[in-house]
């Protein structure tokens, strides 16, 4: 038999082996996902977080949907004549501290409520750039279709080189560059017998 012509000791050497292969590729998925261990994480514009929450996902908290209401109040008070892309793509300082403020709070609320925390203001990334788990980018050209599609029509250019120059900080095993969405890049969550949804 085939199996006879193997001893134990080859068989076992065998198995560890396929065992760490299998490892070594569910490491290398895991990379390019989001786990369930990922709790704070950036998410390029456009990668899909609002499409999720339109769907009724409520797994996570973004900044841009949960808390659009607070954020645009917030600016509405503060930009004067300027549109409200306009004075956020200006940075102002008063915005940069109020947007830390709300990132502390939602960190804390997102822990107490077990979600994940999404968010893809550039300047959180920069300022606790050690706090996230994972950076979710994708490349200029599909940024630029997603961008065009979505008939947005101020400082594309500036805008992606921030963000390019904000991730290229980023420690690379936490980088997870995709054509996809964020639906792609999530864990599947189960069904379990009580009717609760566990990853």
């Amino acid at each position: 038999s085939v199996v006879g012509a193997y001893s134990s000791f080859d068989v076992n050497l065998m198995m560890q082996n396929l065992l760490s292969h299998i490892e070594d590729n569910e490491k290398a998925n895991n990379h390019n996902k989001i786990t369930s261990k990922d709790k704070i994480v950036f998410g390029h514009p456009t990668i899909g977080k609002s499409y999720l929450k339109q769907k009724g996902n409520n797994e996570f908290i973004t900044l841009d949907d949960d808390y659009a209401d607070e954020v645009n109040a917030f600016v509405d008070v503060n930009r004067g004549s300027e549109t409200r892309q306009e004075y956020k793509g200006r940075k102002p300082k008063e915005y940069n501290q109020f947007m830390l403020n709300l990132f502390d709070r939602l960190k804390i609320q997102a822990q107490k409520e077990g979600k994940k925390l999404f968010v893809s203001n550039t300047n959180i990334l920069k300022e606790r750039m050690s706090e996230f788990d994972k950076v979710i980018t994708m490349p200029k050209d599909e940024f630029k279709k997603r961008f065009d599609a979505r008939g947005t029509t101020y400082g594309f250019e500036d805008w992606k080189s921030d963000i390019d120059a904000t991730v290229a900080k980023v420690d690379p095993s936490k980088v997870i560059t995709t054509t996809g969405y964020l639906s792609d890049l999530l864990p599947v969550s189960t069904p379990t017998t009580s009717g609760n949804i566990t990853k």
